[in-house]
């Protein structure tokens, strides 16, 4: 999966670039979270914290970079540990 993960990574990170994406170009989204009564701010990052964000903010979940970069890779046939 090393392969996967360095693809995961690099698309992360294209993902971000206005010379990419103009003014469509993605961020590191956070959600709050509660854990044992204390909220927390969790980043989006993996496939729970991407789901996380989609329960709690929605309309980000296009603009996160871990949210089109798992997109592309599943949609390439690549597993889902890759980022």
């Amino acid at each position: 999966m090393k392969g996967d993960a360095a693809a995961g990574t690099l698309l992360h990170e294209l993902t971000h670039s206005e010379n990419i994406l103009g003014t469509a170009a993605t961020k590191d989204h956070t959600f709050p979270y509660v854990i044992n009564g204390k909220e927390v701010t969790l980043a989006a990052y993996g496939t729970g914290p991407i789901a996380g964000l989609a329960s709690v903010k929605p309309h980000l979940t296009l603009n996160n970079a871990d949210t089109l970069a798992y997109f592309a890779l599943g949609a390439t046939g690549h597993g889902t540990s890759a980022v």
